[in-house]
């Protein structure tokens, strides 16, 4: 009886694993998506110090308003001393956590300083350790002014 052998290049009906174009294929659209979404994520995390540091702006702000309405100027604190409001504020005596953005611990972005101060008006201001930061150094000024001196401008660094 002759033996029913089937023929060496016949190949089993159901072939598994992929190809190389499928996996080339696959490759590609994941190299594509990690393209698009890093550059998101970086700029979302700017954004997000931005506004760390808007916030820090404004506390120290508030905080120098406070020394104004205690002894009716910048330049003094109360030293709980009779007479009151004879202890020297200099731009140096921001409490150490309005210093730096973020303020309550993780990695610095922004150090915050006052850069002009005189009894009757202050200037304070962020600065971006990020040389990439499209706002630049932002400011806010005794009389409420909010500056910004990078590319987006005021509008776009302090418009939300």
């Amino acid at each position: 009886a002759p033996l029913h052998a089937s023929p060496p290049c016949v190949r089993p009906s159901h072939q598994r694993g992929i190809t190389l174009i499928a996996l080339l294929i696959a490759v590609t659209v994941v190299g594509i998506l990690t393209a698009v979404a890093i550059p998101s994520y970086s700029e979302y995390t700017r954004r997000a110090a931005r506004s760390d540091a808007q916030l820090t702006l404004q506390a120290a702000a508030t905080w120098l308003e406070r020394r104004y309405a205690e002894c009716n100027t910048y330049t003094f604190i109360n030293a709980a001393t009779n007479p009151p409001c004879t202890t020297a504020l200099a731009a140096s005596s921001l409490p150490d956590e309005l210093k730096k953005s973020p303020s309550g611990g993780g990695t610095q972005r922004y150090t915050v300083s006052v850069s002009a101060l005189d009894a009757q008006s202050y200037t304070v201001q962020a600065v971006p350790l990020d040389s990439a930061d499209k706002c630049g150094t932002m400011r806010i000024l005794s009389t409420g002014v909010r500056e910004a001196t990078g590319t987006l401008g005021v509008n776009g660094c302090w418009r939300r």
